[in-house]
């Protein structure tokens, strides 16, 4: 009989085959298997505006689900894109960009960027259904969307001072 790894709670037999016992873990998630636990792969991602950071939601868990990106300038909206592994971000002045990088290897020498011309990003959302990336622009009091390589940028609306958006892509 395999034992559970961390919690085991013991229950009233109601069925020959129900063993009479549920595991449960204090840090991590419940495998597959129902008796071992593993690390959640659950993280927050967040800028300090010259930084993006990652934090495991976990409690007393002091890993990183990624390293630091360092050295940018004025990082103020994110999205990661959890397919790709890819952190989505926008910089506002005085230099203005849209740029992705993995969280594989996240180095500001690996940073791609995705358009850096004419705009002022700040709010970010990625639909991973279409491959489109959407930003808010202060500066162009709009709401713009672009495919995911920088190309066919469509302005969506004029308002005034648009900042956050969000997205539900599995309502369309």
């Amino acid at each position: 009989m395999e034992r559970c790894a961390q919690l085991c709670f013991s229950f009233p037999v109601d069925q020959p085959t129900s063993p009479g016992f549920r595991c449960h873990c204090t840090t991590g998630v419940l495998a597959e298997d129902k008796h071992s636990c593993e690390d959640s792969k659950e993280f927050l991602v967040y800028t300090t505006r010259t930084e993006i950071h990652s934090l495991s939601l976990l409690p007393k868990s002091y890993n990183v689900p990624f390293d630091t990106v360092s050295d940018l300038t004025n990082v103020v909206g994110i999205y990661f894109d959890y397919t790709n592994k890819d952190l989505i971000f926008t910089q506002i002045r005085p230099d203005t960009k849209i740029a992705k990088v993995s969280s594989s290897n996240p180095t500001k020498e690996k940073m791609e960027i995705i358009l850096d011309q004419g705009i002022n990003p700040e709010g970010i959302a990625y639909d991973w259904t279409s491959k489109k990336i959407y930003w808010t622009d202060s500066a162009n009091n709009s709401i713009y969307s672009m495919n995911s390589d920088g190309s066919h940028i469509v302005m969506i609306i004029q308002v005034e001072r648009p900042r956050a958006i969000v997205l539900d892509p599995c309502r369309g």
